[in-house]
This record gives structure tokens, C-alpha cells and sequence, in this order.
């Protein structure tokens, strides 16, 4: 008889397990992985199934068949983006990031005040030109950088699947932009899933299915998936076509392991009363996932674009500062305190000088007076940087 030995990822969230067969038997090691799967869903074994998860308020009903006609429009479409700038947006967005840089605001703050008649003998235009050979340099590098991901997303969205549309008998090829809510996705081995699914059947016995899951997790080993036993015969086209069926699931989240819905094999408005079938995580194959050593699925688009768990867990480009950065506005908020404290202390003396000294000299008048209230400020601008 053949021995078995179960061993349990490691990844922080995950309670996927890999079972590997050793010894002799007529089954192979992966219909033995299956039958062991099998086993420990039917007898809630805990290293296949998590608890539930956090039930955050949203509920999503999706309806699949003829009664999801034209009912994907009022969701996300399949459409994503990782640009972190608009043509619009471009401008005041680099504007500020420059400026978040105390070294390029203090430039700024110097050459205003060079604008001001008489109190700066410099002229501001020669202060201009260096600040804005800065900013243009820097921002062709953000414009080339956010460019670059735009390509990288038009290639992504253009890439093609195979979905079955209500009311059609035939499977059409549609780029990934192009998938709804409600659609009927069909994947074959080797090919990503282009949005988060729904299982309804596949070419694997008891409707099983293998998944990579490394473009989201890391990790590489395969992980079983299986389709509702209650829709294994959908199998075709033609089979599909007569499918009906209401799908009332958790809204779109960022969790990755877990899955909470309820499938009804009725329209959505025939749903009272009726029976429907659990789903969970096991249920569920998710965009960026890769189909492995199975022929072919079919499963329905529950959540698409910026809605499913691959682009929830995504994070906005970020705003890049070097070490050099950090350390430059350290330096440049010291020096402008220094200046202001030299600033200070160069006015107080010198009004204190006038008070005592240049005031007191009679023999020069009215001259002597204005010496007087004019000492703060002159003792300012003779220490100022401008």
C-alpha cells in the first residue's frame, strides 16, 4: 500500500498544502493528490479550509447566462492601468513632487524675492535658468519611466482570452479589456486568467484543476482548484448556452486566500427559495494565475480590471527619492536656519548700534534719524543670501 506525506507551505496567509505520494499503487501521484483533496474537503479538514474571512458590508450579485445581458456594464471593466501620471495631470503632479524637495523650493523662494526692485542686486533670470534645466531633466525622466508602464499596459490589455457571451453559441476570441462581469471565460493549459473567476467546470476528473499561483504569491508549486460538482455537465458551448445561473458573492477586497459567495442555478429574480451552492477560495482561480497540467476551464467573470485581487494588492507607483535627496533637505532646512538666526541677529545689532551711536550724532540731522528706524531691515538684507 502506498504511503502518503502531506507538507504545508510556509507563506505567511497561505494554508495551501502539497501532498506527494510514495511507494507502489495503481494511481498515479496526482490522481492520488486529488483523492487526498477530495478527502479532506469533504471532512473539513483545517489545513484545506481558512476561517471566514472579514465580512466587509459589500455584497456583489452577478448573473450569468441570458439574464446577464448587457449587466456587466454597471461594474469595473477589464481595463487596468499602472501609469502614475494623465496628460492633464502630468504638469501640476511633477510641479509638486519637484517642490517636496527643500533644495529646489529654497531656489524657488530666492529667485521671488530677487523679482523685488531694489533689495536684491542679482538678477533673477541668471538664478532661473539652472532650477529650470533641473525640473525639465527630471521631468523627462518621470515622463519616459510613466510611458514605459503605459506600454507595458496597452500590451496587457490587448492580450487575447476566449469568452462565450450571453445569448451567443459560439466561443469569441476578445481582448482582455473586452471581458465583463457575467462572461463565460474559457482557458486553456499554459494561459493566464484574465480576471478573477468562478469555476464552472474543466477538463480534469471531478472537475479539478491545477494553478500557478507565483505572479501573486511567489510561490511555485502547483495548487488544486475544482469547479462546483453541481455544474460539471456546462462542459461545451452548447452545453453553456443553456446555463442560468446567479452568482451573490463578497465585494471586490485584497484578500488573496479567502472567498466567500453563494451560487444559484436560477435568474436572479427566481433565487427565493432556493438552494444554492457554497463557494469558497477553492472555487475561485485569480488574474495573473497561470492554468497548469489541465486541458481546459470554464468559469464565469466575477471580478474584472482595477475590482480583482491582483489589482487591489497592487501599490501606486512611488514617488522616488534617493538617499541623496533626503540627505540635501536636511542640509538645505540647516543653512536656512542658520541664515535666519544670522539674519536676526545681524538686524538686532544693527539697531542696536543706530539706537546708541548713529542716533545720538546730532551734527547729522534728520539723516540720523532715518539711520535709526532703518537699522533693522539693513542689518537684515547686509546678511541676507540674495
Amino acid at each position: 500500500m502506498a504511503s502518503y506525506r502531506r507538507s504545508k507551505s510556509t507563506t505567511k496567509g497561505s494554508s495551501e498544502s502539497v501532498v506527494s505520494a510514495s511507494g507502489e499503487g495503481e494511481c498515479s501521484d496526482a490522481e492520488m493528490e486529488v483523492c487526498e483533496y477530495l478527502d479532506s474537503a469533504s471532512a473539513g479538514d483545517s489545513d484545506y479550509f481558512e476561517g471566514e474571512p472579514e465580512n466587509d458590508g459589500v455584497l456583489r450579485t452577478v448573473a450569468t447566462g441570458t439574464s446577464a445581458l448587457g449587466g456587466g456594464a454597471a461594474f469595473c471593466n477589464n481595463h487596468t492601468s499602472t501609469t502614475k501620471y494623465t496628460w492633464w495631470s502630468f504638469v501640476p503632479m511633477q510641479l509638486y513632487e519637484q517642490f517636496r524637495r527643500l533644495a529646489n523650493f529654497y531656489f524657488l523662494l530666492i529667485i521671488c524675492i530677487q523679482f523685488i526692485p531694489n533689495l536684491s542686486p542679482l538678477n533673477p533670470f541668471a538664478s532661473i535658468f539652472p532650477l529650470a534645466l533641473v525640473l525639465v531633466i527630471t521631468g523627462a525622466k518621470e515622463l519616459v519611466e510613466d510611458r514605459r508602464r503605459a506600454k507595458q499596459d496597452k500590451e496587457t490589455n490587448s492580450r487575447t482570452t476566449r469568452v462565450l457571451r450571453p445569448g451567443c453559441t459560439t466561443v469569441e476570441e476578445v481582448s482582455w479589456e473586452s471581458v465583463r462581469v457575467g462572461d463565460i471565460v474559457y482557458v486553456t493549459s499554459g494561459e493566464a486568467f484574465p480576471c478573477d473567476v468562478i469555476l464552472l467546470s474543466t477538463s480534469g476528473e471531478q472537475g479539478t484543476c491545477y494553478i500557478e499561483t507565483a505572479n501573486l504569491d511567489g510561490e511555485t508549486n502547483l495548487k488544486i482548484r475544482q469547479a462546483p460538482s453541481q455544474t460539471l455537465d456546462f462542459d461545451t458551448p452548447e452545453a453553456l448556452t443553456k446555463f442560468e445561473g446567479t452568482i451573490e458573492c463578497e465585494g471586490p477586497n485584497n484578500r488573496l486566500y479567502t472567498f466567500t459567495g453563494t451560487l444559484y442555478l436560477c435568474k436572479p429574480s427566481e433565487r427565493e427559495g432556493t438552494t444554492g451552492v457554497a463557494l469558497d477560495n477553492r472555487k475561485v482561480c485569480l488574474r495573473g494565475c497561470n492554468l497548469r497540467n489541465t486541458e481546459w476551464v470554464y468559469g464565469v467573470a466575477v471580478y474584472t480590471g482595477h475590482d480583482t485581487k491582483l489589482m487591489r494588492n497592487s501599490m501606486d507607483p512611488p514617488s522616488k527619492r534617493s538617499q541623496i535627496d533626503r540627505i540635501m533637505n536636511k542640509d538645505v532646512f540647516i543653512i536656512f536656519v542658520f541664515q535666519l538666526v544670522l539674519c536676526a541677529v545681524a538686524g538686532v545689532s544693527n539697531f542696536a548700534y543706530a539706537e546708541n551711536t548713529v542716533s545720538k550724532a546730532n551734527y547729522m540731522g534728520s539723516l540720523a534719524t532715518d539711520a535709526g528706524n532703518d537699522a533693522a531691515l539693513s542689518g537684515v538684507l547686509g546678511f541676507s543670501p540674495l
